[in-house]
């Protein structure tokens, strides 16, 4: 930002040429700005000068013809007239100010004002239209004939009028009069103006309302108050990049327009301030220093237990501390989280996390299945409208774009290897492991694919959900859980997260899990051990409906499902769109319960199988 400074010198010259050209000649130049030795603003040094001023300035002139202005009953017509200024003369005054170096600024009040600026064209940088003035239809029209697609900048002084009528003046004067660079201007000269009349807040308001306009500020306060040195800044400071000042060579021997004007031996010190004034608004939202101020006292995350490679960063287990250890911020670590990053060593308690430390992570999709089943044979392999259950199982799978491996599980057993033919038609990856646990099952893919991360999959879920696999995925790695899976959801669609370390842990801890075919049941038996998150899904992502192969009944339901869904996608929407619409078809299988939700002799046997004890393990 650079603030422009106008120097108004208005009727302080009483008409008088010679006046107003000693007045031009006592004021700063913008090639050399610096304190003025006469000034009554004391420096340490005496040498210290303003080397560097970002404030740029103009001079404006109030040009106007008394008869053409007012009428002979107006009390300011007898002023009017005695500080009227010919033509010729004002041609010789902006010469000599133009000489000088300063920008050109009329402002405009009646014909006479339109006439001299079109005599002076090349000279002037902009104009000025009093508040009072722009309902002056003929004026606009006359102005606008002499600067309209010019490079002259209109400043429209906005003084007692609301927002609503701003809004249509802008656009009154936009569409039918100027195609100029607009300034707002706020302020309005009081002779001089009252402090509860100064309302700089206007600033902010107008800029927030017209933030790609510039907004000027008029400041009429008393020029013999230490506020003529501070309303200005105070301007700048809400968002005025523009400042108007009123200027005379003596306020003591000065007739006319010197209640609000300043001196100028004292224009130096309103220069210096609002220099001051950048400085104090800074160029960058946040300097250099305060960054550093941050970078050097931030309290970063330290490791209050040991971590172990492959662990996802959880903030339960950390403390804050400074320290001169480079490390990283929470912030840091939370755009890894999100980018789904693990330990990739471990750490030490008392140590920070550096880049260093953190690895992308592998996730796997691992798909468990298995050819036995004592209510519906080889399910596994049962047709669903052309392809075998297990097919469209990893047909969604692969659907999961976050995973960097799709693997269909199974056990060593003969009867089993007949699932690889399907691994391999879809090309994902075919694993045989243990027979019964599953865990040691998952355990063993995770070691042979170096997976960090399991998206754990049944495959009796023909129609398993990818997208609140993505959605479980996310949080998991945000939250910096053990276990992420659904409160509540349509049983056959749900997944569940595991990272593999917690795996590795249950059986650490257990020796084996035999139960692993009710994974779950490890991870909410224990969430005083592990960090389990069972998640709100989205409220249209719930139903009743049973979705998963385990009877015939199930069976007749998914042919049904597919037959209607056609070639739709297997999607959440899609699926419900169907069945919502033909409730017959989960009516086909709504009777059957599952096992591990209604038998109170398995559901108690599991409670206790899968109890880790003692309860307080050290992680």
């Amino acid at each position: 930002m650079q603030t422009y400074l106008l120097f108004e010198i208005a009727n302080s010259c009483a008409g008088s040429s010679k006046l107003i050209e000693k007045l031009i000649d006592s004021l700063p130049q913008e090639d050399n700005f610096g304190i003025n030795p006469h000034t009554h603003f004391r420096y340490s040094s005496k040498s210290q000068k303003l080397k560097q001023v970002k404030v740029s300035v103009g001079v404006k002139f109030q040009v106007y013809k008394y008869n053409e202005i007012a009428l002979s009953d107006y009390e300011w017509y007898p002023v009017y007239k005695q500080t009227f200024i010919n033509a010729q003369n004002w041609k010789k005054i902006f010469a000599h100010a133009k000489s000088k170096g300063f920008d050109i600024w009329i402002d405009v009040f009646d014909l006479y004002s339109v006439e001299v600026i079109k005599d002076n064209l090349p000279l002037v940088t902009g104009i000025k239209l009093q508040s009072s003035v722009l309902n002056n239809l003929k004026v606009l029209t006359a102005l606008s004939e002499v600067i309209k697609n010019g490079k002259i900048t209109v400043m429209l002084n906005v003084a007692g009028r609301d927002l609503s009528n701003i809004k249509e003046l802008l656009k009154d004067i936009r569409s039918n009069y100027f195609d100029n660079k607009i300034i707002l201007q706020a302020g309005f000269q009081g002779y001089p103006t009252d402090k509860e009349d100064l309302t700089v807040s206007k600033v902010r308001i107008l800029k927030s309302e017209f933030p790609s306009t510039i907004i000027s500020y008029a400041d009429h306060v008393d020029g013999s108050s230490p506020l003529a040195f501070d309303i200005p800044v105070f301007a700048v400071l809400a968002g005025a990049e523009h400042i108007e000042k009123h200027v005379c060579l003596d306020r003591k021997n000065t007739k006319y327009d010197f209640q609000s004007a300043i001196e100028p031996y004292e224009c130096d010190l309103l220069i210096y301030k609002l220099n001051e004034a950048e400085k104090i608004l800074g160029t960058k939202f946040i300097p250099d220093k305060e960054a550093n101020y941050l970078k050097t006292t931030i309290e970063k995350p330290i490791a209050s237990v040991h971590l172990r490679a492959g662990d996802i960063i959880n903030f339960k287990n950390f403390d804050f501390r400074r320290t001169g250890q480079e490390g990283l911020t929470v912030a840091e670590i939370k755009e890894y989280m999100e980018k789904r990053y693990v330990l990739k060593n471990d750490i030490k308690p008392g140590k920070p996390i550096t880049k260093n430390d953190l690895k992308k992570a592998r996730v796997g999709v691992i798909i468990a299945c298995r050819m036995k089943s004592t209510r519906l044979k080889h399910k596994a392999i049962l047709p669903i409208q052309g392809l075998a259950s297990i097919e469209r199982c990893i047909l969604n799978a692969k659907k999961i774009k976050s995973a960097d491996e799709i693997i269909l599980a199974t056990s060593t057993l003969e009867e089993d290897q007949i699932l690889k033919k399907y691994a391999l038609k879809h090309r994902i990856r075919f694993f045989a492991g243990d027979p019964e646990d599953v865990i040691l099952r998952y355990l063993g893919v995770a070691e042979k694919y170096n997976l960090d991360v399991t998206i754990r999959v049944t495959g009796d879920c023909p129609i398993v959900s990818y997208e609140m696999a993505k959605f479980l995925l996310k949080r998991h790695f945000e939250k910096g859980n053990d276990y992420t899976g659904p409160k509540e959801y349509c049983t056959g669609q749900n997944s569940e997260i595991y990272s593999v370390n917690t795996l590795k842990r249950i059986i650490k801890y257990l020796g084996d899990a035999r139960h692993s075919e009710y994974m779950t049941w490890y991870m909410l038996t224990n969430k005083d051990i592990f960090q389990v998150d069972m998640a709100e899904l989205p409220k249209e992502w719930i139903r009743a409906y049973r979705l998963t192969l385990d009877v015939q009944e199930d069976l007749d339901m998914f042919n049904a499902l597919f037959e209607k869904l056609g070639k739709k996608e297997v999607s959440i929407k899609n699926v419900f769109g169907v069945i919502d619409k033909n409730p017959w078809i989960h009516e086909l299988n709504d009777a059957m319960v599952l096992k591990y939700k209604s038998d109170k002799k398995l559901i108690d046997m599991l409670n206790k199988e899968t109890r880790i004890n003692p309860p307080k393990i050290k992680k």
